[in-house]
């Protein structure tokens, strides 16, 4: 038994506005799905590794031979992988030190080649020596030994056309 009569629990709902419906329906609509993360899109492409990431920026850098850390930078030509809105995978990664790093990117995607041949680095050649090193013994000391043996010349060059 509740001491409230029982004519003051009851409330007369408020009309609402025509106004105030149409605020309702369109709550109530279902919301359009949301386009995909595009960063969690690449880290799922294949040849994107995180790990491999990690290991590249931990490599002197290819050109001077600044200790690390390094930029891992993405290489832009040659690749076959670029596109709208779409870099190049973690396996054409090369280590600069940052003061390189921009300099490349400075000079542009499409003088990139140029800017590595005038440093003496085979980008492409490297990128894929260390992509296969890491990808099938992940032995840092490995990929110190070629980067470090590019910087010498005394990696043996291969033919052009392939790619990983």
């Amino acid at each position: 038994m509740s001491l409230i009569p029982r004519d003051l629990l009851t409330f007369p709902l408020p009309k609402r506005s025509p106004r105030d419906a149409a605020k309702a329906a369109k709550k109530a609509k279902p919301k359009p799905m949301r386009a995909r993360n595009p960063k969690a899109a690449a880290l799922k492409r294949e040849g994107m590794s995180r790990g491999y990431r990690e290991s590249v920026r931990r490599l002197p850098c290819c050109t001077c031979g600044m200790c690390p850390p390094s930029d891992p930078h993405h290489l832009k030509n040659g690749t076959g992988e670029r596109g709208m809105g779409l870099k190049s995978t973690d396996k054409w990664l090369v280590p600069l030190c940052r003061e390189c790093h921009d300099d490349v990117e400075r000079a542009g995607s499409t003088n990139e080649p140029g800017w590595f041949r005038a440093h003496g680095v085979d980008a492409l050649v490297l990128a894929r020596r260390l992509w296969d090193a890491w990808r099938l013994t992940n032995c840092e000391v490995k990929m110190r030994r070629i980067v470090a043996l590019h910087q010498a010349g005394d990696l043996p060059q291969e033919p052009s056309g392939g790619r990983p």
